[in-house]
């Protein structure tokens, strides 16, 4: 067995392992005395943490998800380090977000890994990180812009600055930049546009549907940018551990009342919304019955739905 097989071998393993550290649970633990995994939306992640633990500790878990379980596997692989090739760099990367999504540390239970990839796409590619981010940031701006009109005036220079990004980075034609510039200024309007609607403000406002739209179009961007096809695969690989984990989501994050969701709606929650409700508020603050509820709601149970409550 050859010397960059057993290094590759041991490096996928490892990244799994360190994707795999279950940090956000480690901090809801020694920081409240809970496990995260029976609050809120059930995901061992950020905004989870932030909800039910504390907003301190934003920073330094999504520091720790793009610095050491994104980025670091990526660049050992990478020339810099072992040289091992593009292959074993996206072997990498997606061994450490399957880690983060379904630790072996708390009975395959984990996050998303949505922080875990802006590290490893920064690491393969860093203009790609930049418009999985960007478009993402987009909705996010055209979505506050409704009220706040600078919103929009600060997306409309983040479009110039992808337009230069792309037209430079990518070595694109003008054309395709111009294609890929108005399809950012046309999500931009659009969110602008439908979170003045008020049927489906809260709908629009949600952030799952933007990071959502925004693993979609992630192998686009990747042809688009030139990259690689192991990258493009890459973005095609996390696309579907990102719908797979929507719709499994963890083992006992149901919603805890008294009549099932239809499946086909529970799909199109888990899988557009990342919930099993249509309720954000009510999904985000859920806890366990009885650890501390001061007020109580039904909403309908997931087929796999355990015993939790909402709170206000």
């Amino acid at each position: 067995m050859s010397s960059d097989l057993i290094a590759t071998i041991l490096l996928i393993a490892g990244a799994y392992l360190l994707g795999a550290l279950p940090i956000a649970y480690y901090v809801g633990r020694a920081a409240k005395g809970i496990d995260i995994r029976k609050y809120g939306s059930g995901n061992v992640g950020t905004s989870n943490v932030s909800t039910h633990v504390g907003r301190r500790w934003i920073v330094p878990l999504i520091a720790f998800d793009i610095l050491v379980k994104g980025m670091l596997p990526v660049v050992i692989a990478s020339r810099h380090f072992l040289d091992l090739g593009i292959g074993v760099e996206v072997g990498a990367g997606t061994a450490s977000i399957v880690g983060h999504n379904w630790s072996v540390w708390i009975k395959f239970s984990g996050g998303r890994g949505m922080a875990t990839v802006l590290g490893v796409i920064a690491a393969l590619h860093y203009p790609l990180v930049l418009f999985y981010g960007g478009q993402a940031g987009m909705a996010w701006l055209g979505a506050k812009a409704r009220k706040r009109p600078l919103y929009g005036i600060v997306g409309l220079a983040a479009l110039a600055v992808l337009a230069y990004v792309l037209y430079t980075a990518g070595d694109q034609p003008l054309w395709v930049v111009l294609l890929g510039g108005l399809f950012m200024l046309g999500l931009l309007i659009f969110y602008t546009v439908v979170t003045n609607v008020p049927r489906i403000q809260a709908r629009a406002n949600d952030s799952a549907l933007w990071w959502g739209l925004a693993a979609l179009l992630l192998p686009v961007w990747s042809v688009v940018l030139g990259q690689p096809w192991q990258v493009t695969a890459f973005c095609g690989v996390f696309l579907a551990i990102t719908a797979t984990k929507r719709l499994r989501s963890n083992r006992g994050s149901g919603t805890g009342a008294g009549a099932r969701v239809p499946f086909l709606r529970l799909a199109m929650n888990r899988l557009v919304f990342d919930r099993d409700i249509d309720e954000r508020q009510a999904w985000v603050r859920r806890s366990p019955v009885g650890a501390n509820v001061s007020a109580s709601t039904s909403a309908p149970v997931a087929p796999d739905a355990g015993s939790m409550s909402s709170r206000p």
